[in-house]
């Protein structure tokens, strides 16, 4: 099973078990899965990524710059044990200064898009991804989602994070799809830019948030989550290659999230 597949089936049976009230069974099933130190694994090792790449997105990336954004997106992240997601104290430290996210120009597709060529905006349009995405843990959302957002090349839909995300938590709580009573929604709250290449085009960015879920009980966690994104066609979109190495999950605005690096998100 690939090391993020297994993180994202931990965090959907965290919620499973908050929904279903199978509290205990969390941290049984995050050892399983990932040993006795419960800690989530991260993507192969890599070698440290160069900076800068004169190759353009019209003509696909070079070799070398192939290279780079794999290595960049492989690096492995800060790892959290299972119970940084849940709820507790805020902290008055951080990681650093609140990033504003642009606001969306374009509202006529799928989702609000037309933000600028810009890291903050890479951020801004993946948060409106994975928001989308989460949404009532809807299997038809995530494919139309996955087909708007994604580019020939990418991770694929089975691979995705999101769509691995909502079918474990489908799974876990006995569903097959969406039902009535299930209310699943996704806030980003908190983000961080773990890299930028080829001139501005290419940005694994990060997104950290809060997950609500209300079925038999209620559920509410931390999720982050990283991609490769792309400017593509005038806007971001989620670029080829496979998954970035797993985030750090961590409940927003707490100890742990300042430790990931996690940074409050402020909207234009």
């Amino acid at each position: 099973m690939r090391e993020v597949t297994r993180a994202w089936i931990t965090l959907g049976v965290i919620v499973a078990a908050c929904l279903g009230g199978l509290a205990g069974i969390v941290y049984l099933v995050a050892t399983i899965l990932f040993g006795g130190n419960a800690a989530p694994p991260t993507a192969r090792q890599a070698p440290a990524p160069t900076t800068s790449s004169s190759a353009t997105r019209s003509s696909g990336p070079s070799v070398s710059l192939q290279q780079a954004e794999d290595a960049l997106a492989a690096r492995p992240m800060v790892q959290l044990l299972p119970s940084a997601v849940q709820p507790q104290p805020l902290v008055e430290a951080t990681a650093g200064p609140p990033i504003v996210l642009p606001a969306a120009t374009v509202h006529t597709e799928l989702l609000p898009t037309g933000f600028p060529r810009t890291p903050q905006g890479a951020l801004a349009q993946l948060a409106e991804i994975d928001q989308a995405a989460w949404q009532n843990e809807n299997l038809a959302q995530v494919q139309l989602v996955y087909d708007w957002a994604a580019m020939p090349g990418a991770v694929s839909k089975q691979d995705w994070n999101m769509s691995t995300a909502v079918n474990a938590g489908l799974k876990g709580a006995g569903l097959t799809d969406s039902t009535a009573g299930l209310q699943v929604s996704y806030t980003v709250t908190d983000a961080q830019v773990k890299g930028v290449l080829d001139d501005g085009n290419f940005v694994v960015a990060c997104v950290n948030g809060e997950l609500d879920a209300n079925y038999r009980n209620s559920a509410r966690i931390g999720v982050g989550d990283c991609q490769r994104m792309v400017w593509s066609a005038g806007r971001w979109r989620i670029g080829p290659g496979e998954q970035p190495a797993w985030a750090p999950n961590a409940w927003p605005g707490s100890a742990d999230s300042v430790r990931a690096g996690w940074q409050a998100v402020n909207h234009a």
